[in-house]
């Protein structure tokens, strides 16, 4: 299968040269040692496939070059990838993007920017930003303290099941704080 995606890929079929990333990566995990398989060819094959716009291989780009699998960590190359898949929907690239806004390693950190990402992974159901959200409303982090926010995005993740043991204590809080009508 790795000949026929390599000969794809080498013809410029934009999905194959994903997948010839994505299946060198799946055997640089398996084996660590094999000099075949590493992050950093793994990652020349994701950053063509990013270059024609495939959005999971830009996601996967901004990952490895956020992580130190590269090696040193690379937030401002990261931030175009992660920017970019998350632009066209991708949900974890939201959230990641988010992160990267949020931490301060870019320059100053841009709350209000990771805050609208994280939003956007949140509406999508990725279950990290919608916790984020819960706190962020329930303590006022970053955003004014609204418990009709902080109680929407904890139904949510009720709703699919998702509800971490942490929440009980601040869906408690909040059920004495809203009328039934705001619940």
């Amino acid at each position: 299968a790795r000949k026929q995606l390599n000969a794809a890929a080498e013809k410029g079929n934009t999905e194959a040269v994903y997948l010839l990333g994505l299946d060198i990566f799946k055997q640089y995990k398996k084996s660590p040692k094999d000099p075949k398989n590493t992050p950093k060819l793994a990652a020349q094959w994701f950053l063509r496939a990013a270059e024609a716009g495939h959005p999971s291989a830009a996601e996967i780009l901004g990952d490895l070059l956020y992580s130190d699998m590269l090696g040193p960590r690379k937030p401002k190359e990261a931030a175009r990838w992660l920017k970019q898949s998350a632009e066209l929907g991708l949900e974890k690239s939201q959230f990641l993007y988010a992160r990267l806004l949020e931490s301060g390693d870019l320059s100053a950190a841009d709350e209000q920017s990771a805050l609208k990402w994280y939003r956007r992974a949140a509406m999508q159901g990725h279950k990290i930003s919608q916790e984020i959200l819960v706190e962020k409303y329930f303590h006022g982090k970053t955003v004014e303290k609204d418990f009709e926010q902080s109680y929407m995005w904890l139904t949510l993740l009720e709703r699919q099941g998702n509800f971490p043991p942490s929440a009980f204590k601040i869906k408690q809080a909040i059920n004495t704080q809203l009328t039934l009508d705001q619940q």
